[in-house]
């Protein structure tokens, strides 16, 4: 199974909180985000950008642009 998804988020905590929602869903239905593949595209302030999100507790790598297919 192939899924794009995108999260939109107004702040770090959000981001978090939409993630687990992800992970658990995924979880519980069976299936697997691969956190390798995913990217943050961050446009919040300079005091957020050094903040990590994960999913099952990798790392997601960060991007300054992102080109959709």
């Amino acid at each position: 199974m192939y899924v794009d998804i995108v999260l939109i988020a107004d702040d770090a905590q959000h981001m978090r909180e939409l993630l687990q929602v992800c992970e658990t869903h995924s979880i519980e239905h069976g299936y697997r985000f691969s956190p390798t593949k995913c990217e943050i595209l961050d446009g919040q302030s300079i005091t957020e950008q050094f903040t990590d999100f994960e999913l099952y507790e990798t790392r997601i790598p960060r991007c300054e642009s992102f080109s959709y297919l």
